[in-house]
């Protein structure tokens, strides 16, 4: 039988350490064996390798489904953002790209071997792909929007490419050193590679309008994105209208996660399982626990807080979510059996319910759920057979398999097709 190999290496800031993610794949059909080994991983500066075994019996699908799911793990034990966290606004960055739901159309990157690669500007409504562009460019940062300029930045984080939002007709390109690429709808923004100075970019020509030297950080520059004007990492926040600095978090508990309130409150979770909330100005409110450990995601619903964390116990990792009030009372949490990698739960709010992307009982398989906020009672639960975050636009979920945007209905759960 046919084989063959690759290796994808991709250097990632996470708030908790600097990482280094290698795999090693050999692909036989229909039998996958992915060899390695497991680095410990350290804080802030230590590596982390992983590598997958997998064999499987069953069938090629079901191989490659397991084998997405695996890699989604492996993935977030080197704190690799492969899906960004929940955007603001009528944006959402959960699919590898943005998703503008006022537009009803999806910028993002696919799969090609074992590299994100390209542009593709995708139509939520018919379904069809408007246009692709930069095929034979490996994409490191997600492509995002501001004006009529689409940007992503790739060739090892070398490139920052603007693309034309009308025809993906390459604008101009510029040489970067950035790991972050963030857009408030007007500007985009990136680092220089020291990641001392932020800057901001004309979407029309690439040209720095301003910049802003940040103060030392002990730890690489993590963006939670933007939201309200400001744009929010784990060290600092900067007022993008008044181009400063406002806030600057302590070096320990590091900032692992973000929300929004609907009262302009500002949360954080940290590795310890503690939330603290701040009222606009930066003054604490309140600190509560979510009987968690380290928070990976969070996210608000009216007065409630959403927490999906993890926990390394005798080598193990334990999983949950969890709804707690802004008292730190928990309304109801979900638990899953331990395993030797995380798999913390991605899920993305919906009115009044949640929809979660749930492992089964072996860890062999994702379901799409949702689930009523107030009680944790389940709507509807459907097999979208692939892994990712959701993300949510009107009545849809979207998730992707890499090659295209896969579509599911948010009342009743089952894939949708679009309109021909």
């Amino acid at each position: 039988m046919e084989s063959k190999s690759g290796t994808w290496d991709a250097f990632i800031a996470s708030p908790a350490r600097v990482t280094s993610f290698s795999m090693r794949l050999t692909l036989q059909s229909p039998k996958l064996d992915r060899m390695g080994r497991k680095h410990n991983i350290g804080r802030r500066t230590e590596p982390c390798r992983l590598a997958i075994g997998l064999q499987s019996k069953g069938s090629w699908r079901q191989t490659a489904n397991l084998m997405l799911l695996k890699i989604l793990r492996a993935a977030l034990a080197c704190g690799l953002p492969l899906i960004p966290g929940v955007g603001s606004g009528q944006v959402s960055q959960e699919i590898g790209g943005s998703l503008l739901c006022s537009e009803q159309v999806a910028v993002m990157s696919t799969w090609r071997g074992e590299h994100l690669q390209g542009v593709s500007f995708i139509s939520l409504s018919s379904g069809s792909t408007e246009w692709r562009a930069i095929l034979d460019k490996i994409i490191d940062v997600r492509p995002t929007v501001a004006g009529s300029t689409v940007a992503a930045i790739g060739d090892g984080f070398h490139t920052i490419y603007g693309l034309s939002k009308a025809t993906g007709d390459v604008l101009w390109q510029k040489e970067t050193g950035s790991r972050i690429l963030e857009s408030d709808g007007k500007y985009f923004y990136v680092l220089t590679e020291d990641e001392r100075i932020l800057q901001a970019l004309d979407p029309a020509s690439g040209n720095v309008v301003w910049s802003l030297r940040l103060p030392y950080l002990k730890s690489s520059f993590y963006s939670h994105h933007v939201h309200g004007g400001r744009l929010y990492s784990a060290s600092v926040v900067v007022d993008l209208a008044k181009k400063a600095i406002v806030h600057v978090f302590p070096d320990e508990p590091i900032v692992n996660a973000m929300a929004f309130g609907e009262h302009g409150e500002i949360l954080t979770g940290d590795e310890h399982g503690v939330v603290r909330i701040y009222n606009h100005a930066f003054k604490r409110l309140r600190r509560i626990r979510t009987g968690g450990k380290e928070i990976v995601e969070l996210e608000t619903a009216g007065r409630d807080v959403l927490v999906s964390t993890e926990e390394r116990r005798s080598g193990l990792y334990h999983a949950a979510f969890a709804v707690v009030t802004q008292q730190g009372k928990k309304r109801w949490q979900l638990g899953w059996p331990p395993d030797n990698l995380p798999g913390a739960a991605l899920f993305a709010v919906a009115d009044r319910d949640v929809v979660l992307m749930e492992p089964d009982l072996t860890w062999a398989k994702l379901w799409l759920t949702s689930r009523k906020l107030s009680t944790g009672q389940l709507n509807w639960k459907t097999d979208p057979g692939l892994g990712g975050q959701p993300a949510l636009c009107g009545n849809r979920v979207y998730l992707t398999d890499g090659e295209r945007v896969r579509r599911f209905d948010l009342r009743s759960g089952p894939e949708t097709t679009a309109p021909k």
